[in-house]
């Protein structure tokens, strides 16, 4: 994580919010003498953030990625053929098939 000083961030705040908006992952420590006091990051990786905390705050549905993580580490899964057949749902026309 790069760190600029709050000088600097007050003189190229405008490059700044420019750089956010190209690279929305970027996250910047903003320094006052000499110490780290703040964090900025793109409204993206905010609302990124939040969710992320979101599903971790979730018991439920983290149990059941654990689930999921250890079903396919063991090989039990089904294709996308077999989940459309499920659901009854046909393949759609120009879709894409995975290298076989």
């Amino acid at each position: 994580m790069k760190t600029v000083s709050l000088t600097d961030v007050r003189r190229r705040l405008s490059r700044i919010v420019q750089r956010f908006e190209r690279a929305p992952s970027t996250i910047m420590a903003v320094s006052k003498r000499g110490k780290s006091v703040v964090v900025l990051l793109s409204m993206e990786g905010y609302e990124g953030l939040l969710e992320t905390l979101d599903i971790l705050g979730d018991r439920k549905l983290m149990a059941s990625l654990r689930r999921s993580m250890r079903q396919m580490k063991a090989g039990k899964t089904i294709s996308l053929e077999q989940v459309r057949k499920s659901l009854g749902l046909k393949e759609e026309v120009g879709a894409r098939h995975p290298s076989r």
